[in-house]
């Protein structure tokens, strides 16, 4: 499967590698269960600093190739009015750990610089028909008051919502504890709310439509955004809407595989990730599109219909993450529960339409793109690598012309069988299959190069080129090998 990695900025510092343990539960997650997925999309951003993660964020959704489904396993304490700018003051600077990256180990976690940014890219992530799926937080019905908290696994007393899941336009994810009954095959003994699940109303957010008249979900608001009562006993935003298996991180974790090894993984930060694949199974039903567009209206639509509801989810009833425990139907834990797949993918199909349909008319297009290394193409000494070459599509029908969206390139020095990869602007990654390349955006695409100005140590080294096209068809990489002495 294909594996695009965007940075934003493409020239910023990339070499803090401490998220990639989450980059790989993600992405097993994701493709475990959406094994027919054509292509996953990476949007690195060099810190978790509130200005660099709303950037990254940006980029996915003005990236007119981007995905429509998007995943993301982090969050912070919601917007507090009032308080927010005495938090954000440049006094706190060495203990404001969501927004200065070289904060003090032990760093308050409540300012907050990215609420409404995030909340106005995501309300145009819908409106194109994208769906964003968020972690709902692991610290049960609180949010991380300070960090390091045990990686957020602590309920630190502080009853608000995780953004940004609690925006009203992603889907927020929380966690269950699944128990099997033992036997093979393996079927559900029990599943229960995860102790530590992110889940609160919020006390400031006004609730969008989808979100009225659910049985459960009753509680107001104090004060808007500003502070002011515009809102007052109006229905707050409850986070979150679903669920998924988080384990219990102790003794109920997952394993994933990382950097060739195997470790624990878990939390809502494999909730979310799971429920992306899911819906990417759901949206790949509607086919000629680009899916179903926000997953919340299909799945609240279904929440309020009992007979609906029963197909498609299964409720979770035991369980609590401190204040708020698990109910039948909605609850400020796990939502509307886990989905039954099948099922879920049966009732999206009768609530909600398709959207973006492509023209049923002409031909669709079925060709990927040609790509190629040019004569005379490399220049490689220890100081600077460049490529060139080209890369064309056939579009629609025999003499159609299409349209190549992208080249990317993928750079390895060769160490015994297998590959180390290179990053766009740090070093190497460690030792991996070959077929497990690591791409980069070439400037150009019919004619496209690619210069990475740094030292090479000596060796043979492997390069692979790829295009993809207007319609999504990615094209078979060629490759060349050389050496750098």
């Amino acid at each position: 499967m294909p594996v695009d990695v965007v940075h934003t900025p493409a020239g910023g510092d990339f070499s803090d590698t401490g998220g990639n343990i989450e980059w790989d539960i993600d992405m097993q997650a994701i493709h475990g269960m959406a094994p027919a997925i054509a292509r996953e999309v990476l949007y690195f951003s060099p810190s978790l600093a509130d200005s660099e993660l709303n950037a990254s964020l940006g980029t996915w959704v003005n990236d007119p190739d981007g995905p429509p489904i998007m995943n993301a396993s982090l969050g912070e304490c919601e917007e507090i009015p009032i308080a927010n700018p005495i938090l954000n003051s440049p006094l706190l600077d060495p203990i404001n750990g969501n927004d200065n990256p070289d904060a003090l180990p032990v760093s308050q976690a409540v300012s907050q610089a990215s609420e409404p940014t995030t909340t106005m890219l995501l309300q145009q992530a819908i409106m194109e028909g994208r769906t964003f799926f968020a972690a709902s937080g692991d610290s049960g019905s609180s949010c991380n008051v300070a960090y390091p908290a045990a990686n957020g696994v602590a309920n630190e007393g502080l009853p608000l919502t995780s953004d940004p899941a609690n925006t009203p336009f992603s889907t927020g994810v929380g966690g269950t504890v699944l128990y099997s009954n033992g036997e093979e095959p393996a079927a559900r003994f029990q599943e229960i709310a995860w102790t530590h699940s992110g889940g609160n109303p919020s006390p400031f957010i006004s609730a969008p439509d989808y979100q009225h008249g659910v049985a459960n979900l009753d509680r107001t608001c104090v004060v808007d955004g500003d502070g002011q009562p515009t809102n007052t006993g109006q229905l707050c935003r409850g986070v979150p809407d679903v669920g998924a298996i988080s384990g219990d991180v102790v003794s109920n974790g997952y394993t994933i595989v990382a950097d060739g090894e195997e470790a624990s993984g878990g939390g809502t930060s494999l909730s979310s990730p799971l429920w992306a694949g899911m819906w990417a199974d759901v949206a790949s039903t509607a086919v000629g599109t680009t899916g179903y567009g926000f997953a919340n209206r299909a799945i609240y639509a279904i929440g309020k219909d009992a007979t609906r509801y029963g197909r498609a989810l299964h409720d979770i009833t035991a369980g609590t993450n401190g204040l708020n425990p698990a109910l039948a139907g909605y609850d400020y834990v796990t939502g509307f529960g886990v989905p039954r797949l099948a099922g879920l993918i049966d009732q999206v199909q009768q609530v909600t339409p398709a959207v973006g349909r492509r023209a049923t008319s002409g031909c669709r297009d079925r060709w990927a793109p040609l790509s190629a290394f040019s004569r005379r193409s490399l220049r490689a000494s220890k100081r600077r690598l460049v490529l060139r070459g080209t890369a064309r599509d056939r579009g629609c029908g025999a003499r159609g012309t299409g349209r190549v969206m992208r080249v990317t390139v993928a750079v390895a020095r060769l160490s015994g069988s297998r590959c180390r990869f290179m990053r766009s602007v740090t070093g190497f990654l460690s030792s991996r299959s070959c077929t497990r390349a690591t791409y980069i955006k070439a400037r150009g695409t019919s004619r496209w190069h690619l210069t990475m100005r740094r030292r090479l140590p000596s060796g043979t080294y492997r390069a692979y080129v790829r295009a993809v096209d207007s319609a999504g068809n990615v094209g078979k990489r060629k490759a060349l090998r050389f050496r750098v002495r």
